[in-house]
């Protein structure tokens, strides 16, 4: 069995970020039920995966994530689930808190916001901060996950010391042109 699966639980998404992998906004019109979902996280199980990366899209925009989220933790499965931090409160934070077989990573794409908001879009930058904070305030284990592009390079070392701010860790994924990350390569990759 693979030791680790990536699941795009959804594709629906609140942003239109320009370097986005999956091209997310609109969900598919066949996504999976939460009935489907649960299926599919016993079938994980049965097959003895270790732990099930979630992103899409944004995971915390599907009503029903928490639920799929505690089951998939009731059957064993350790989740990574990649947030862009726009629905995350103090409110959710604290559910999170109890969660603990997770792992969250927020997606910043910048350590300033001239420089994120023009990846991740207008204000985004206030909101994912936000976002962070209330995970370190609720003892919510995460990281940062930055897309290394053209744009945000020269800020590695001021996101590191960012996530180490809020006691988390900086993680640099390499840009990978597909999606609308495709469209864009010329200005970020």
């Amino acid at each position: 069995a693979p030791v680790n699966v990536t699941w795009e639980i959804t594709l629906k998404c609140n942003l239109r970020c320009v370097h986005c992998l999956s091209d997310a906004g609109k969900p598919l019109e066949d996504e999976l039920t939460a009935a489907e979902c649960r299926r599919l996280v016993d079938q994980l199980t049965a097959l003895k995966v270790f732990q099930v990366n979630i992103g899409g899209g944004e995971p915390f925009i599907r009503e029903d994530f928490l639920d799929l989220l505690g089951y998939a933790h009731e059957k064993g499965l350790v989740t990574c689930v990649s947030t862009n931090g726009m629905l995350i409160d103090d409110n959710l934070a604290k559910r999170l808190s109890t969660y603990t077989m997770l792992y969250l990573q927020v997606s910043l794409d910048g350590a300033t916001a001239d420089v994120n908001d023009r990846i991740r879009g207008k204000e985004t930058h206030k909101k994912i901060l936000g976002a962070i904070g209330c995970f370190a305030r609720h003892g919510v284990r995460f990281s940062i996950n930055t897309v290394l592009t053209r744009k945000n390079y020269s800020q590695l070392d001021d996101l590191r010391k960012l996530a180490a701010a809020y006691g988390a860790e900086l993680r640099v994924s390499r840009f990978r042109p597909s999606g609308r990350a495709k469209e864009n390569r010329d200005s970020l990759g």
